[in-house]
């Protein structure tokens, strides 16, 4: 009888441990689309999980700006006390920043 009662204790201690097993996988696990909260240094944001990456998503704050991102493209960036600037624009500006740094560098090899 005593046998009978502790392998029913450990039967039971054995479906506890799977059952137990089970939750904290599925409570750990990261799921496509899953959005996680960023806060540290002062800065706020979201993270998206997409295709086993985490990626900023959403409003982004810090003491300087104000951002958005989408799947990790800055779609507009605002500094405080200034306006919002858009991906296209800051795109346009760097294409054009790095056209006249290499006409500054032909100009120097020439």
């Amino acid at each position: 009888m005593k046998t009978q009662k502790l392998f029913y204790l450990r039967m039971v201690q054995l479906v506890c441990i799977f059952f137990l097993a089970l939750f904290t996988t599925s409570m750990y696990s990261q799921t496509e689309g899953e959005i996680k909260k960023y806060k540290q240094d002062g800065q706020t944001g979201y993270f998206i999980m997409n295709d086993g990456d985490w990626l900023r998503h959403g409003l982004w704050k810090n003491d300087f700006a104000i951002a958005e991102y989408e799947n990790n493209q800055l779609i507009w960036i605002q500094p405080k006390g200034d306006r919002k600037y858009y991906h296209e624009e800051i795109r346009a500006r760097r294409i054009v920043a790095q056209l006249n740094s290499n006409q500054k560098k032909n100009l120097v090899i020439n």
